[in-house]
């Protein structure tokens, strides 16, 4: 497998028309919704994106570089927040993650493709690593930025903490099916908040969905 594959970056070649890409890329996750990964080939991708096969394959070796690179499409690729306080900041990313993933077509596309990652196991490794640890170093950076103020004090496990976060929106998306919103996310982040730095002001507003608690 290529480096290219394995990050699904569009391979090498001829100089790319961005909007060829975004339409594919968009038809991929059309199809994957709609139908569930394995209705997603080339063929049928190509025939709703509008374009030829072969337009599809100078870009991407594999039809899971192809998953990786629609996610990528879909999602936020921004910086961990960075507000000052470790509250903000948790805030911060619990909205990406709900804005991300509590709307379709992504809500539906994260089911399928962890659905389809249980017997794929190329694709349940690229995902792994363009996807799941991207989202995981940047909660693991807010922790350890919070250590750095002071805020918490150091040597808990930050990754485990970043998979309860993330893990609990993951679960509403792909198994209960229950509402995600800026509430849960809310939530969320008190519960933490509390098990780690109980000492935190959480009646302070703040602004945005953190107050929805205090209604």
């Amino acid at each position: 497998m290529s480096a290219d594959e394995r990050d699904g970056a569009p391979k090498r070649g001829r100089p790319r028309d961005a909007t060829a890409e975004a339409a594919i890329l968009r038809a991929f996750f059309e199809v994957v919704a709609e139908q569930g990964y394995p209705a997603a080939t080339m063929d049928a991708v190509a025939e709703r994106a509008g374009v030829a096969k072969t337009t599809i394959y100078r870009r991407w070796a594999s039809r899971d570089a192809l998953m990786i690179a629609a996610h990528g499409l879909l999602t936020d690729e921004n910086p961990p927040p960075d507000t000052g306080t470790l509250r903000g900041d948790l805030l911060g990313i619990a909205s990406l993650l709900i804005e991300n993933l509590g709307r379709p077509p992504l809500s539906l596309v994260a089911a399928a493709t962890i659905g389809e990652m249980a017997h794929n196991p190329d694709l349940a490794a690229l995902f792994r690593a363009a996807v799941v640890e991207q989202r995981l170093a940047m909660l693991t950076e807010i922790f350890e930025r919070a250590v750095a103020r002071g805020e918490i004090a150091p040597g808990e496990d930050w990754r485990l903490l970043s998979e309860m976060l993330v893990g609990a929106v993951m679960f509403r998306v792909v198994v209960t099916g229950e509402r995600v919103d800026a509430r849960v996310g809310a939530t969320l982040v008190v519960a933490l908040l509390r098990a780690i730095a109980p000492h935190v002001d959480l009646t302070r507003p703040l602004g945005g969905a953190d107050d929805l608690l205090a209604e």
